[in-house]
């Protein structure tokens, strides 16, 4: 009927939860009145969920008495797949009867044939063995910052579990895990006092591990793990070797601030897709990686890399970040890396861009602080070229970026050495230039940049006039400041 399609119009004019009696007046009502921000009798229907999952929302002990009172609507039909999200305030006395009642409550559900899943979140607890009979019947646990709790007693008979987080806890060891095949997430992160993972061998569908900040110092068990998709191993400074082998479905390694020495065991892993190792200053090399078919994103940046060697074989590389990396002086590996989308090179020691002419489908450069780098003469005829930051480097000329139709930003701040924005004419997309504290004599190259928006001369003593601006229709943020322009000077013609 043509009402139902105004209900969720109509339902929104109510701040508080939807009123039982609007609910319940048949099933689309109940539907459209769960999709409110507010729920019915604390039951949500999420409208971005994949599935239709209903979600009730319990916060013990002050919801305990509540809950066999809304029993009968979560049973009554539709009866969709529920989703029972309770919250546990530290372990008071009244912990049993709490647990007793949603164990009664799965009991009543199960009986009813509605399906059912139980989200657990723990907060200030130092123990999980008075919640045993429940964690038998949950799939997802969250014991985030419980800084007491050093054990997972009561966790063995817990095998519908499939996500757990216990970051910023006091755990010591994960044995109990054995008993969890089903685990697909685990969060140790922050957790100081672990130091191996020893008993997550084969979790045959742990897919996704977050160990950073961790005591942790090795992960060679997760080799065991052929569901693996993601290892986040960032901060765990005990950590020296990333020990991943053949693991078929390994696709997020995030390494940065920790020891590790070497990349090179990822060769054996053809999926893999990013690689973080930022602030691994043992790290010198990144050999292996130039085997990774699928890798699109690297990021070193203040590593102790000496070379990019051979990354323009990585076919589908897009990203590469090695900010900071003193020691690389050369981007010739880069040649022909088809794929490659954005460059991160500031304060490297690099001399030339040139072999980013070959890459065709570069959008944005960042070689910041390179005073070695005195030319831009790579950047020649790059069509999908968007951004090039090029501030306080060694280059005199802008002379080929002209070349590049789709240039919107640039930036070139305090190079000195650089007396002319000649090599910008007819740049048609150019919205932003930033070319304060340069020894700009003129702006006369942009006067044919008809798009532009931005322009930033602060500091730029040898600038004397930006009449040669007039008839810019879109420029309307001009920064002159500490210049040679005379101050109050028109930009625009006055009739």
């Amino acid at each position: 009927m043509r009402w139902s399609y105004l209900l969720p119009e109509y339902l929104e004019y109510f701040e508080q939860p939807v009123p039982l009696g609007v609910a319940v007046v048949s099933s689309v009502c109940r539907v459209y009145a769960e999709y409110h921000s507010e729920g019915v009798l604390n039951c949500q229907l999420n409208p971005d969920a994949e599935q239709n999952v209903r979600t009730l929302q319990v916060s013990l002990p002050a919801d305990a008495a509540h809950l066999p009172l809304v029993e009968w609507w979560l049973v009554r039909a539709p009866a969709t797949q529920l989703k029972v999200s309770a919250t546990f305030e530290g372990c008071n006395g009244t912990i049993r009867k709490e647990v007793d009642t949603l164990v009664n409550l799965s009991s009543t559900l199960t009986s009813r044939a509605v399906g059912h899943a139980f989200l657990l979140l723990f907060r200030g607890v130092d123990s999980l063995s008075l919640f045993t009979p429940l964690l038998a019947l949950t799939e997802d646990i969250r014991a985030y910052r419980c800084l007491t709790l050093n054990s997972l007693d009561g966790l063995s008979g817990s095998p519908r579990l499939k996500i757990l987080d216990i970051s910023q806890s006091s755990v010591t060891n994960l044995k109990v895990l054995k008993a969890c095949p089903f685990l697909e997430r685990l969060d140790i992160s922050g957790c100081t006092e672990l130091a191996a993972l020893d008993d997550v061998e084969n979790l045959g569908r742990l897919r996704h591990v977050n160990l950073s900040h961790s005591g942790v110092s090795c992960i060679k068990a997760l080799e065991c793990c052929p569901q693996l998709e993601t290892v986040d191993a960032c901060g765990c400074t005990r950590l020296a070797s990333l020990s991943l082998t053949s693991l078929s479905k390994l696709r997020n390694v995030y390494a940065s601030r920790s020891n590790v020495t070497s990349l090179a065991t990822l060769r054996t892993c053809p999926m893999v897709q990013e690689v973080f190792a930022a602030d691994c200053t043992l790290l010198t090399d990144l050999d292996g990686l130039e085997e990774l078919q699928h890798l699109k994103e690297i990021n070193v940046s203040h590593s102790g890399i000496t070379g990019i060697h051979n990354l323009g074989r990585c076919p589908s590389l897009q990203l590469l970040s090695f900010t900071g990396c003193k020691a690389v002086s050369s981007l010739d590996a880069l040649n022909g890396a088809s794929s490659l989308e954005v460059v991160h090179a500031s304060r490297s020691a690099i001399t030339s861009v040139r072999a980013l002419r070959t890459c065709s489908m570069l959008r944005e450069v960042y070689v910041v602080d390179c005073m070695n780098l005195t030319s831009l003469d790579g950047l020649t005829g790059l069509h999908h070229l968007k951004e090039v930051n090029a501030s306080f480097s060694g280059i005199t000329t802008l002379s080929t970026i002209g070349t590049c139709p789709l240039l919107e930003r640039l930036s070139v701040i305090g190079c000195e050495r650089l007396i002319s924005l000649d090599g910008l004419e007819g740049l048609q997309h150019l919205k932003e230039v930033d070319a304060s504290r340069t020894n700009i004599k003129e702006v006369s190259a942009l006067r044919t940049c008809p798009s532009l928006t931005t322009l930033r001369l602060q500091g730029c003593v040898q600038l004397l006039s930006i009449r040669d601006l007039d008839g810019l229709n879109h420029l309307f943020n001009v920064d002159v400041s500490q210049s040679g322009v005379i101050p109050h000077e028109d930009l625009f013609d006055q009739d």
